[in-house]
């Protein structure tokens, strides 16, 4: 079952994903973004450790979320993806444009 998840903390909004991401779930999560992009934080990050799949219409979406925060200023950043996401990351060369990292380095500067 997917799920999304908001936390807030001092210096960052965190937008937690599990489940599979399919194009027919989009619509909900641009929703979100939409709601998280226009807080006064100036960085998001989507913490994708429990995400299982994406599909290719969510990598187009996740672009768009980082066109969208880099336009208003914000920092968008990636972490805790698993093995399975990690290559599709890196099969679309995602890591040019997205800043990806571990959930304790993100935890370490982000408390």
């Amino acid at each position: 079952m997917l799920s999304f998840i908001i936390e807030d903390r001092k210096s960052a909004t965190i937008l937690r994903i599990t489940g599979e991401l399919f194009y027919e779930k989009l619509p909900e999560l641009e929703k979100i973004w939409d709601e998280q992009v226009n807080k006064t934080t100036s960085t998001i990050a989507i913490d994708c450790q429990g995400l299982n799949y994406i599909d290719s219409p969510t990598i187009g979406m996740l672009v768009k979320f980082f066109n969208d925060a880099t336009s208003k200023g914000k920092k968008l950043i990636f972490y805790g993806l698993n093995p399975t996401i990690q290559s599709l990351f890196d099969s679309a060369r995602l890591e040019r444009f997205f800043l990806i990292t571990t959930k304790e380095k993100f935890d370490n500067e982000y408390q």
